[in-house]
């Protein structure tokens, strides 16, 4: 084998060989190599080595031209440690096929702005402002397909775990994200799936809000477009906000509330909710809110709820 070091110091092998065969009169390459690359630090010439999809056009790749995947990948900002283990041998077709098992550790994630614009024109979104840390996770790379084997990240006291496929072309997506007892902050304001954003960020200026919930997210290509589903699913655990008369708080036991295509449904969210330090209500929340057909959709119920105070008031 070939033994390397990469500039951070980490140490690969590459082994193996390439058979040159002239049987139809025309020299043919078929590689049949193995690779190993140990604990190397994150950088950008992992994102430069990813390749584009097959129609893709990129201007001076590999080298200096990132594809999309590369690009998508570079802006989250990952940093950490990887290690590869893959081989590189022609398809039956005759195409060059290059598949890797990836182990990532002591990573974090801190994505910029300019990522969630990106990721956003892609069909999907990572919210500006939540980052992870403590990173480790599992992928395999082959076919031009990205396997998630599994991942998890850490946010204060809470906890991300992904597992799923997608296709470099964009064409066919299957992630599913749990959350577990995240703390509500600002970025919760890029999960909202309605248009007006300035009225969202007047609202949480206004109210404050704060509390920590679990959550369920799904990432499909039911079709051949490309066009991907989302589905958020949340089981809020608590839930605060902040009015004129002084902060309210709710607690809740049961039921969940999904966002999906542009409503907001509330199933059975059972618990309490009264002013800090005051006698709380029972509520139960029961219906959706949203747009359908340009008309609005909403109804639900409060059960055993005081009708006056300061929520019903604003």
């Amino acid at each position: 084998g070939i033994p390397f070091e990469t500039f951070d110091g980490a140490n690969g092998m590459l082994k193996g060989r390439v058979e040159i065969d002239y049987s139809k009169g025309l020299r043919t390459l078929n590689p049949k190599l193995e690779f190993v690359l140990k604990d190397d630090a994150l950088s950008q010439l992992f994102f430069m080595a990813i390749p584009p999809a097959e129609n893709e056009p990129v201007v001076g790749w590999p080298g200096k031209g990132l594809s999309k995947g590369g690009t998508i990948l570079s802006q989250l900002d990952p940093r950490g440690s990887i290690s590869l283990e893959g081989m590189i041998k022609l398809s039956k077709s005759g195409k060059l096929d290059v598949a890797c098992d990836i182990t990532f550790q002591n990573g974090s994630i801190q994505p910029d702005i300019p990522a969630e614009k990106l990721i956003d024109s892609e069909g999907l979104f990572w919210p500006v402002g939540f980052g992870l840390d403590d990173c480790s996770g599992k992928f395999r790379v082959a076919d031009a397909t990205v396997v998630v084997q599994s991942f998890t990240g850490f946010r204060r006291d809470g906890r991300l775990d992904a597992s799923g496929m997608f296709s470099m072309d964009g064409k066919s997506t299957d992630l599913t994200i749990q959350l577990n007892n995240i703390q509500l902050a600002e970025y919760a304001i890029n999960l909202i799936p309605f248009d007006d954003h300035a009225r969202a960020v007047a609202l949480w200026d206004r109210y404050k809000p704060r509390g920590q919930f679990d959550a369920d997210i799904s990432l499909k290509t039911p079709n051949a477009d490309g066009e991907i589903d989302a589905i958020l699913t949340v089981t809020p655990r608590s839930f605060g906000i902040t009015l004129p008369e002084g902060p309210l708080q709710a607690v809740f036991e049961s039921g969940t509330l999904t966002v999906e295509d542009q409503h907001i449904r509330c199933d059975a969210l059972s618990g309490t909710i009264g002013a800090m330090g005051g006698m709380p209500s029972h509520i139960c929340l029961d219906g959706s809110y949203g747009t359908s057909g340009g008309g609005l959709d909403l109804h639900g119920s409060i059960e055993n709820g005081l009708i006056h105070g300061p929520l019903i008031g604003e």
